[in-house]
């Protein structure tokens, strides 16, 4: 925000202050004048501005955390209040937040299965239509010739 002219620091405030995003009022709010039409063009010239943009994330960021300490008494007052309806959720949103969250189990069953009958229901369809089974199976053969070399001394 340091880098902002006063009435840009303005704007800046009247767009998060105003609940809705209305950069023409926002911009009469900050001092320029002008007709509807100059404003709607200053709003959004100023809207646009990354500096500008900047600005407002960081300010919407800094009344978050602002805002953290107001939800959080929100929170406990509903989680302490035994007649408020979302007593139960609120108490377990605090659970959630301090690390005390719901206990989950899984159970996973792993079965190992004989894929013997169906590669060779594989291989016999393969033959059948006229494809390498052992290309469609991925145990393709290499065709290569070797020579067996028994005289390690001229190596």
């Amino acid at each position: 925000m340091r880098a902002l002219t006063p009435r840009q620091k303005v704007f800046v405030d009247a767009v998060l202050s105003m609940g809705r995003l209305n950069q023409m009022e926002a911009a009469r709010k900050a001092g320029y004048t002008g007709n509807d039409e100059t404003m709607r063009v200053t709003g959004h010239r100023l809207a646009h501005d990354p500096k500008i943009r900047a600005a407002i994330l960081e300010e919407a960021q800094a009344r978050m955390e602002v805002g953290g300490a107001l939800a959080v008494e929100v929170l406990v007052d509903i989680a302490g209040d035994p007649t408020h309806k979302d007593r139960l959720k609120a108490a377990q949103a605090i659970l959630d937040r301090v690390g005390l969250h719901t206990r989950t189990e899984h159970k996973v069953t792993v079965e190992h299965v004989d894929d013997a009958g169906k590669i060779e229901a594989i291989k016999l369809l393969a033959s059948r239509l006229g494809i390498d089974a052992a290309k469609l199976l991925g145990h393709a053969t290499v065709d290569a010739e070797f020579e067996e070399v028994t005289d390690w001394a001229g190596v």
